[in-house]
């Protein structure tokens, strides 16, 4: 039990870091994934990039510029 709530949680850290990446269309969910989820075995890559699609699949325009403008606002201040 306590297994399996590492592993998802890894997983959904994984694919919320990697989320943006895909929505300003820089990189595949798979691309996204593997490169902030260095050390990852295949199987949490691969759900974290199919949580990545599901995540995408899911929020609305809107929601989808305010966590790109994010993202790239914070890159530019650091």
């Amino acid at each position: 039990m306590i297994r399996e709530q590492y592993y998802w949680a890894r997983v959904t850290n994984v694919a919320r870091t990697a989320l943006p990446a895909f929505l300003a269309g820089e990189q595949t969910p798979t691309e996204a994934v593997e490169a902030v989820g260095r050390g990852l075995g295949p199987a949490k890559r691969a759900d974290a990039a199919w949580m990545v699609e599901l995540i995408a699949e899911r929020i609305d325009d809107e929601e989808r510029a305010e966590l790109v403008e994010a993202v790239r606002s914070e890159a530019g201040s650091a």
